[in-house]
């Protein structure tokens, strides 16, 4: 409901309507001949005087924002103010039609704050925040991106997919499409070419934000470097060729056992020297198939201590001698 009142020059009530008294749980006696001055805010008076200066000059008309006592304690109050003037261009009277903005005053500052902490997070982890709308355009990127030569205000208002490395722009636009149209969040790898030609990996995780219609309003998540993990990959994968080829190519017997001494892999010179074949060597439980006791002993002290060592005759249980 509006508050409606009138004031003369000196701010003193000359009208005030129900809603008014309510607010103020004062009688228009009460309020009536009396300036609104002592209800406004410390803080805000101030200004509250200052803006209404402007209702001496042309468009005779002010909105302000302020806080107010009433009976329910310190409120948000907007005020739409018009001067009355006589025919003299004097002001004879002031009409202020208020309104209750607490709750949305309240919601403004829980968004700046949250805005506020999410900002703070991202200008202190490594990792990158990031926020695109619906569309996939940069509405914020944290500056952590520029440690990899890029400038912010470069790629924020931009597409999201011109900052990939071109080979991978269609994978990414495909899950952020599924994105959009299933409203759910589809993790990624793509790589990112720095302005200097180097090539850096990200992991990107994702939130939606949605309206209260769950249309989807924008997404938010985070990029996270994963250059040094993808080359450790990279370069565990090439160590386990190169063991495989050494393992396979050697001209010594070869094989592998598990801790419960059953045999996993062998080379094909394994199985010449056994005399045997891969099909009966692989999955062959020595500890308990062998007849020799002293090479179950060695695989076992092998277990246990590192290595083991067995030199002497053998005879197969798989075929062959």
């Amino acid at each position: 409901t509006e508050l409606v009142v009138r004031v003369d020059p000196q701010y003193r009530f000359t009208y005030v309507n129900d809603a008014c008294c309510r607010t103020f749980d004062k009688s228009r006696e009460q309020l009536l001949g009396t300036t609104f001055t002592p209800l406004v805010h410390e803080d805000d008076l101030d200004d509250t005087l200052e803006a209404m200066k402007d209702l001496a000059k042309p468009p005779y008309h002010v909105h302000m924002e302020q806080r107010t006592r009433t009976v329910d304690g310190w409120r948000w109050l907007e005020w739409d103010d018009n001067a009355i003037l006589n025919e003299s261009g004097e002001i004879v009277e002031i009409q202020c039609v208020g309104r209750d903005i607490t709750e949305r005053k309240q919601a403004e500052e829980a968004r700046r704050e949250s805005e506020e902490k999410y900002r703070n997070l991202a200008e202190n982890t490594l990792d990158i925040l990031y926020r695109v709308d619906a569309e996939g355009i940069v509405q914020y990127i944290a500056p952590q991106i520029e440690k990899y030569g890029f400038a912010r205000q470069d790629l924020e208002g931009e597409h999201f997919l011109d900052l990939l490395f071109p080979e991978d722009r269609e994978k990414m636009y495909s899950d952020f499409l599924r994105t959009v149209e299933q409203g759910e969040v589809f993790p990624s790898e793509f790589r990112i070419q720095g302005p200097d030609g180097k090539i850096y990996f990200f992991e990107e995780r994702g939130n939606i934000e949605r309206d209260d219609a769950g249309t989807i309003r924008r997404i938010t998540g985070v990029l996270r470097d994963i250059t040094e993990r993808k080359q450790a990959e990279q370069k565990l994968k090439e160590d386990e060729q190169k063991y495989k080829s050494l393992f396979y190519e050697t001209p010594l017997g070869t094989f592998h056992y598990d801790e419960n001494g059953v045999i996993t892999e062998c080379n094909e010179t394994f199985v010449q020297i056994i005399g045997s074949s891969r099909e009966a060597l692989v999955g062959l439980d020595m500890k308990h198939d062998l007849e020799n006791d002293r090479i179950v002993q060695e695989m076992e002290r092998s277990l246990q201590e590192g290595e083991g060592y067995y030199e002497g005759e053998y005879t197969s249980v798989t075929g062959g001698n």
